[in-house]
């Protein structure tokens, strides 16, 4: 049997998986050192709905990587494939021109072009790792005999996300809260039937929003921080 990709639903009576759950970790406490992982927003969520911050001692969160702890993570995972990289000049150069002008060698060019792409890389992905590194992947143009080449015009932002339907931010909001729905839960969750809710989902799927396993939805890793700044702004998660 499929396991359920929520202990909890943003619904009046959804809360009994994970109350049960608390009660469970209360008593078993003693004998058991209880680690418990969670995505941010649902923590919030939970955590304003809840207070479910009073069930543990401590409670740790974690931030993301900074510029220069990310661009060493991924040059770390490059270095074992044996190919140089080369950072290709973006179209726009507005930023980096003057930096350009003043470096006189190779080296120091292809410096600057490194600390461009990895301070775009790093403000795309809010540091988080799995996003930067599909991100990265993403931004390879083309692989050679001994080269890889890296483009930072490869890594856009989609500003789009705020002109969507209300609906449609609706149904992201919840994705961000829950981590994963299916599109029963969803339903339980927008209070629309489950083919309208079908027929929702599977639209933010074909525009490449939504990734689709196992039966059910989450947020592509390359518009998360997107819709994350998106729905912040609208103050539809905090």
């Amino acid at each position: 049997e499929r396991l359920k990709p929520v202990i909890f639903l943003r619904t009046i009576d959804g809360f009994e998986a994970v109350e049960r759950f608390l009660l469970f970790m209360e008593k078993t406490q003693k004998n058991i050192f209880w680690i418990i992982s969670s995505g941010l927003y649902g923590w919030n969520y939970l955590n304003l709905s809840l207070n479910i911050s009073r069930y543990f001692n401590r409670v740790i969160s974690l931030s993301g990587l900074k510029e220069e702890e990310l661009s060493e993570l991924i040059m770390k995972r490059h270095n074992s494939s044996g190919y140089d990289i080369v950072f290709l000049e973006p179209e726009d150069k507005t930023k980096i021109s003057a930096k350009m002008k003043r470096a006189k060698t190779l080296d120091k060019k292809e410096e600057v072009l490194k600390e461009n792409y990895f301070e775009k890389l790093s403000r795309l992905s809010a540091g988080n790792i799995r996003s930067s590194i599909l991100f990265w992947l993403n931004s390879i143009v083309e692989i050679t005999q001994d080269e890889i080449k890296v483009s930072c015009d490869m890594l856009t932002d989609f500003p789009f996300i705020a002109d969507l339907p209300k609906e449609e931010k609706f149904a992201l909001m919840s994705l961000i809260i829950h981590d994963k729905m299916s599109i029963s839960d969803y339903a339980a969750v927008s209070r629309e039937n489950e083919d309208e809710s079908r027929k929702l989902l599977l639209r933010l799927y074909n525009r490449g929003l939504l990734l689709y396993k196992n039966d059910v939805y989450e947020i592509h890793p390359f518009i998360f921080r997107d819709v994350v700044r998106t729905l912040k702004s609208l103050n539809m998660i905090h």
